[in-house]
């Protein structure tokens, strides 16, 4: 019997590999399309929806995942290249693409070469971007714990063609979260421990390490440095949070009377918000970057943060408006304003905003518009919230995963 079975094993083992050929060619003949030729297909029509009266929702583009290669994900506008970036991630294999659409059409402006994705590495679910000297930056940063480094890539929004190379590739030591961009060319990133700024146009990268001598501030503050860490980038230097209390060193010194939450904003400014423990309420409060001079305040509710102390906020694509939780603020005319009021009934939460000044979310429990040149609330019960507004597009959608669309609509002229 023990010969037999044997013998019939390797009948099996011989017809497989007398099929092999076969279907080697079947595979090659595969008529689907690669990942790269999927992520160049044209856009489809997106169809009428419901979106906020300054973008026309009776036509737009659509992307759409039908060949099962590649997801794609997350939204970030170049205004000035006329583009809407995206992330896309092979969903076999290891690497990742930024792909550019023309913001009017969908179509497929540039596409970058393959970027390597290695196993147990991490990004963001959107582009990067940054600009210096009235030049848009996009880029992709992988983060490899496996060999404690994180590799920034540096595209030229405004690029054209097919597998475009990185204008720039910056290698960091750490595993980094890179999430924010300044105005001035900047990307800050953060690893166990330690903070990162990288000018994406030189190359150039400097790290501060918690409690580091350089993070001291300007002046004693009674144990407020003890846990002091860098959050952002002005103009003056690196902004630090410290425990109750935020700086930058050598320029000035910011003190609170309650826990608080800080960051560094795109334009060199810094948001805080600072509230008593169990508080209904807190302080927001908008400073110049490089004096720490109070611009703008506004009483609201206490913020939302990325969980070590930073705030979550949202900014316009030209940098001028800024939302957070409730509160907003016009960091041009340096005006704030509350939209949950903290004494009344019901949160807010405004997710976007644009360039006119419209924020976009939820004002005590529906849809509504807010403006943040009046102060204005516009409930919107019917209309459908973008996910990102950026340049003259509004978004709905993140992914094309499991089925889903992601569907742009255009600024109404």
């Amino acid at each position: 019997m023990k010969a037999k079975t044997a013998v019939a094993g390797l009948g099996i083992v011989a017809l497989a590999l007398a099929f092999l050929p076969g279907v080697r060619r079947l595979w090659e003949s595969d008529p689907s399309p690669s990942v790269e030729e999927a992520l160049s297909a044209g856009p489809v029509p997106a169809g009428r929806a419901s979106v906020p009266a300054e973008f026309d929702g009776s036509a737009g583009w659509a992307l759409q995942d039908s060949s099962g290669r590649a997801g794609v994900m997350g939204s970030v506008a170049a205004p000035r290249a006329g583009v809407v970036v995206f992330h896309a991630l092979a969903l076999q294999g290891s690497n990742s693409y930024l792909v550019a659409r023309d913001e009017k059409t969908g179509a497929v402006r540039w596409k970058t070469a393959p970027i390597p994705y290695p196993s147990g590495a991490f990004t963001r679910r959107s582009a990067l971007f940054t600009e210096k000297d009235g030049k848009e930056y996009t880029g992709l940063s992988v983060a490899d714990p496996k060999t404690a480094q994180t590799r920034l890539y540096v595209y030229d929004a405004a690029s054209r063609g097919d597998r475009v190379a990185p204008a720039r590739e910056i290698v960091v030591s750490g595993a980094q979260h890179v999430s924010s961009g300044h105005r001035d060319g900047l990307l800050v990133g953060r690893q166990d421990k330690a903070t990162t700024v990288v000018d994406v146009t030189t190359g150039q990268s400097t790290t501060y390490p918690d409690q580091s001598a350089g993070l001291r501030p300007p002046r004693p503050c009674g144990g407020c440095a003890d846990q002091d860490r860098a959050v952002g980038m002005t103009a003056s230097g690196p902004l630090v949070k410290g425990t109750r209390a935020f700086w930058v060193p050598g320029a000035w010194f910011a003190g609170a009377d309650a826990d608080l939450a800080v960051t560094g904003l795109p334009t060199g400014q810094v948001l805080a918000a600072s509230s008593a423990a169990g508080s209904a309420s807190a302080q927001w409060t908008l400073l110049d970057g490089r004096t720490g001079q109070v611009q703008a305040s506004a009483t609201c509710r206490p913020p939302k943060t990325d969980g070590d102390g930073t705030l979550d906020y949202s900014a316009s694509s030209d940098g001028r408006y800024v939302v957070s939780a409730g509160a907003g603020f016009d960091l041009l005319a340096r005006r704030g304003f509350c939209f949950a009021d903290p004494a009344s009934p019901g949160e807010a939460d405004l997710a976007a905003v644009d360039t006119s000044g419209t924020a976009y979310g939820t004002v005590r429990g529906e849809h509504a518009s807010v403006s943040l040149r009046t102060g204005q609330v516009s409930p919107s019960p019917d209309v459908q919230l973008p996910d990102y507004v950026g340049g003259n597009v509004a978004v709905l959608g993140t992914t094309t995963n499991s089925g889903a669309r992601i569907q742009v609509y255009q600024r109404r002229t």
